[in-house]
This record gives structure tokens, C-alpha cells and sequence, in this order.
């Protein structure tokens, strides 16, 4: 909401759903003529109630929760839906760092200590399943992790563990032809942020009408952590600086601004400085609001995959 998108000779509908998906039924998506449906593996652990369950009571994966309709919808249909897999990178990676980096407490009834390894099952279940046609992935390395992935052998219990998840998405039989991965072009190739002498001059000139800091992500909780970790043990350094030190008071007096989501609101019970804002949900055309800042500041308490928002700012012109 509130995003133009810039497609060509396309209108996009959307629709809210619960996350469960229970509104997308085969008889729903075969009325909606469905061609292609992209699941995207990243945002698979919505809940009813996510702040009051642990992850080992959530729902399952997107695709497992889709797949198995989109199938039947086939039925009601001359064709059948094709079905594509995305994800940045491999989740049960991203689960076993953040239970390290965060240390959580295995007494601790909020986290189960062993969830990634349950990701671990849903994502080999999901990228080895013959209802998928296609794994797309972000880059090259992402690409062959996925394949090495396909390829591992089954761990011990593994069928005990998810076999409603195993059932519904038909999990592959060795030996059996896996779906493919391809990587994922991106509209904009890092070779073309590289400017040429005459339009480097250009893009330094319109900086002179520039000025602060942006943020630009989903404000949930981790980039909240994120953020307030850098005020409280980088940004006062930063504009502490003195000419001498390499300050100055463009820097000193610069405000940060936090923008893509209402999710940002949450920090203001930080007690947050008053050159910290936020903007919320992005209206019109992102090159424009993106024109109004010097510098992208991309926080980061886990690196793994590729930061969207990172070439979606340097596309902008924002180092």
C-alpha cells in the first residue's frame, strides 16, 4: 500500500489474507486462473499469534501450505499452476546464527534450541519436492548451496519430525529428477553503478541539495535492535567528530531518518534523540524520496544472503 510500482502493462490486485492462507483455497486459485504462483521460503513462519508461540508451533512453510492446493486447482483447470520456490538464502542457516548471536536460553519456553534443525527439514522437503518446478535463487552461491542442499541425505528421524509436511508436498524419491535452481537477475547489475567521469560529476552535483541519513527496511524487531545498538555505541561518536578529526557541521547536525514501514514507530519508546525520524510507509516514487538523502545507512545484526535494500539504495544513487 502506498508503493507505485513501476510495471509495465501490468495492474496488480492484492488481497489480505490470514497467515494461515486458508482464504486461498484450489477452488479459489482455479477461479483466479492461476499460471505461475512464487512462494517465497523467507517469510514461511507466520502465526495466529507469533509473539505468543514458539517457532515449533507454527505453521509450516508457505509452499507446503500452497503447493498441495495449487495441485488440486490443476484439476479445475485445462493446466497446472506452475509452482516457483525464491529465497535469499538458506534459512536453517540464518535460524542456527541467530540462536547463536543471540544466545537464547534452552530452559527458555519462548525458543526451541533445535528449530533451525526443523528448517533444515522443511527447506530440504520443499527444494526436493516434485510439486516445485522451479528454485530460484539470489546469487551463484546461494544457487549452489540450494543444490547441495537437494542433494544431502535425509537425517535420522527426519520423517518422524514433519510428515504431514513430507505427505503434502510429496517429498522427491532418491534418485528421482530434482526441480531445478536458477539464479535470479536483478534489474540492476552492480557493473551499472559504476558511473562514468562525466556522469559522476553530475550525480556529485546533485548532492549539494542532499542532506542526512536513510534507513530503509520493515522495522521489525531486528532492525529495531539494530538501530539502537548503533545509537547507543556509533552514532555519538559519529557526531561527536570535530573539523580536526574529520567532522564537520553538516555531519554534526544531520538527521537520520527511518522509512519503509510503520513497524519504525516502535522506537520511539527508545527514548530516540529528536534528529532521529521516522516516515513510515514510502509514498510515490522511491528514486524521489531516496534523492532527498546523502547516505544509506544499512544495519545488519546477521549477514547472510543478499540485502535487498542494499541495491535497491545504490540503484538510487545513495553510497
Amino acid at each position: 500500500q502506498g508503493l507505485q510500482l513501476e510495471l509495465p502493462d501490468c495492474e496488480p490486485e492484492v488481497y489480505q489474507v490470514s497467515p494461515s492462507l486458508s482464504e486461498l483455497t484450489p477452488e479459489v486459485l482455479a477461479r483466479e486462473r492461476v499460471d505461475v504462483a512464487f512462494l517465497a521460503f523467507r517469510y514461511h513462519r507466520a502465526a495466529e499469534s507469533a509473539a505468543a508461540d514458539p517457532p515449533s508451533k507454527r505453521l509450516a512453510p508457505m509452499p507446503a501450505l500452497l503447493a498441495p492446493r495449487l495441485s488440486e486447482a490443476g484439476k479445475l483447470m485445462p493446466w497446472r499452476p506452475r509452482v516457483v520456490v525464491l529465497s535469499e538464502d538458506l534459512q536453517y542457516r540464518r535460524e542456527r546464527k541467530v540462536q547463536i548471536v543471540r544466545r537464547y536460553d534452552s530452559d527458555d519456553p519462548r525458543y526451541d534450541l533445535n528449530f533451525w534443525e526443523q528448517v533444515y527439514v522443511e527447506e530440504q522437503c520443499v527444494y526436493r519436492s516434485p510439486r516445485v518446478d522451479l528454485v530460484l535463487a539470489a546469487t551463484p552461491r546461494d544457487a549452489a548451496a540450494f543444490r547441495s542442499l537437494q542433494r544431502a541425505p535425509e537425517r535420522a528421524g527426519q520423517a518422524a519430525l514433519w510428515p504431514e509436511l513430507a505427505r503434502s508436498l510429496a517429498c522427491q524419491e532418491e534418485g528421482a529428477e530434482l526441480p531445478p535452481v536458477r539464479v535470479l537477475p536483478h534489474s540492476t547489475q552492480m557493473s551499472e553503478l559504476m558511473l562514468s567521469p562525466e556522469e559522476q560529476e553530475t550525480h556529485r552535483a546533485s548532492f549539494a541539495g542532499r542532506s542526512g541519513f536513510l534507513t530503509l527496511g520493515s522495522g521489525d524487531l531486528g532492525d529495531i535492535s539494530d538501530v539502537v545498538e548503533l545509537l547507543k555505541t556509533v552514532v555519538p561518536r559519529l557526531r561527536g567528530l570535530q573539523d580536526a578529526d574529520g567532522g564537520c557541521e553538516a555531519l554534526r547536525s544531520a538527521t537520520w531518518t527511518l522509512a519503509g514501514s510503520a513497524g519504525w514507530e516502535r522506537i520511539a519508546k527508545h527514548s530516540t534523540p529528536v534528529w532521529l525520524r521516522t516516515a513510515g510507509e514510502v509514498e510515490g516514487s522511491l528514486r524521489e524520496f531516496a534523492g532527498k538523502f546523502r547516505i544509506a545507512i544499512v544495519p545488519r545484526q546477521l549477514i547472510s544472503g543478499l540485502s535487498t535494500p542494499i541495491l535497491t539504495l545504490l540503484e538510487q544513487g545513495l553510497p
